[in-house]
């Protein structure tokens, strides 16, 4: 027959055998717990008369639990996450929290599958875990980051994107890029922590927004952060000082050839080239003792000073007479801060070239009223128009000359003060 006994205190129990034979000795084994030995769950037991046998133990396992669990780095639980002790894998509940049951004693490792746009911040190595019959163990917990976004964004000072501009990010997951056409660039960062964001200023342009010239920034799990917007601004003015001999025009940049003592007139077109506006736009010259107050100038605007004028033309050995207008304009981002005002400047030169006229006699023209040799003026007079006096080549010459009186020709304006003596030879 068979006979079953419990275990008392000392976890023992002592079987009284009153027949010699074979036996063999078994335990049942209770829900909860793993039989470690013997292997085969019995004892083969060959019974003498008098024979005092054992102690025949059987060692169990009672099974242990470890609890495993997924946060966010704002330690929210996460849901539906992998989680594997040793080779069995379950999911996280709503708690974000699993329990697996351990059936066996041992070392484990307990691992995440970790998803695609997050990244672990803790525990930097996975745990290994060594499991004793009974326990309970953990939570071991698994933080995670999600990714964020920031994105940075380039302007001018009118708002329009400006693309090609390198944008740099630092902190713990660090990176840079360059603006696309919308002017703006989205920075993935897989890391939380204190982050700023610079630029790369060009040549000649400055900063608006921000003042400081940077960003500064926490990022948290799955933040979607910005545009940081980076407002950037350059000065330009430009000036075209033009000249004429009549306060109409046409005007030009230089005349290559007016007479001694001709009307000169200037005018000054000033330009922004910038993409600011500017503030306290003026036009100066000091050989001409001008000063235009322009005031403000819109970004392309244009302005023209004048005409100022007339001038007399004046003789310079044929050699050009020349003289200089610049124009400044400002612009003060932040008119709090006497150091962030920026001034644009240009200058421009205008000249001409006066001549005294001469005239070879062979080109005096042969009028009926002087049928004598060329060198007899008697008939001719100093207010006689030089195209009467003389055969002029067509062209611009005669068209400034014609016109003019003999001794304007000769380059004295309206004859004052002049004597002229006409030899006869």
């Amino acid at each position: 027959g068979t006979v079953t006994q419990k275990t008392g205190d000392d976890g023992c129990t002592t079987f009284t055998v009153k027949n010699p034979g074979d036996y063999k000795l078994a335990e049942v084994l209770q829900d909860g717990w793993t039989l470690i030995s013997p292997a085969t769950n019995n004892y083969d037991v060959t019974v003498k008369t008098g024979d005092i046998l054992g102690p025949y133990t059987f060692e169990n396992f009672k099974w242990a639990t470890v609890k495993a669990c997924k946060v966010d780095s704002d330690k929210k639980p996460l849901a539906g996450w992998e989680l594997t002790l040793g080779t069995v894998t379950q999911k996280t509940g709503d708690d974000g929290c699993t329990t697996f049951t351990v059936k066996n004693p041992g070392k484990y490792t307990l691992t995440e599958v970790l998803q695609e746009g997050w990244t672990r911040i803790s525990p930097t190595t996975d745990p290994e875990i060594d499991v004793k019959s009974g326990d309970i163990l953990g939570p071991y917990t698994f933080e995670n980051f999600k990714w964020a976004t920031v994105k940075a964004c380039k302007a001018n000072y009118s708002n329009v994107p400006l693309s090609g501009w390198k944008i740099n990010l630092a902190g713990p997951d660090p990176d840079s890029g360059y603006t696309g056409t919308d002017g703006c660039i989205t920075f993935t960062v897989t890391k939380p922590g204190d982050y700023s964001l610079t630029e790369d200023l060009l040549p000649s342009w400055f900063v608006i927004e921000p003042v400081s010239g940077r960003y500064d920034f926490a990022v948290t799990g799955g933040a979607d952060l910005g545009p940081y917007t980076f407002k950037n601004g350059y000065v330009g003015i430009t000036i075209n000082k033009q000249i004429a001999t009549s306060a109409t025009g046409p005007w030009s940049d230089n005349l290559d050839m007016i007479l001694v003592g001709e009307d000169v007139y200037y005018q000054f077109v000033v330009r922004n080239t910038g993409n600011v506006p500017l503030s306290n736009v003026t036009v100066t010259d000091p050989t001409l003792g001008v000063i235009c107050n322009v005031g403000t100038l819109a970004v392309g605007g244009i302005y023209t000073c004048g005409p100022y004028g007339p001038y007399d033309a004046a003789y310079n050995y044929n050699e050009e007479s020349c003289n200089t207008a610049t124009a400044t304009g400002d612009f003060d981002p932040d008119p709090t801060t006497p150091t962030t005002k920026y001034t644009a400047r240009d200058t421009d030169t205008a000249c001409y070239t006066a001549m005294y006229w001469g005239f070879t006699p062979g080109f005096w023209k042969n009028h009926y009223r002087d049928p004598r040799n060329a060198w007899s003026l008697t008939d001719y007079a100093t207010g006689d128009d030089v195209c009467d006096v003389f055969d002029m080549p067509s062209g611009e010459l005669t068209n400034r000359l014609c016109g003019k009186s003999l001794l304007q020709a000769l380059g004295f304006k309206g004859g004052k003060g002049v004597v002229l003596s006409l030899i006869h030879i």
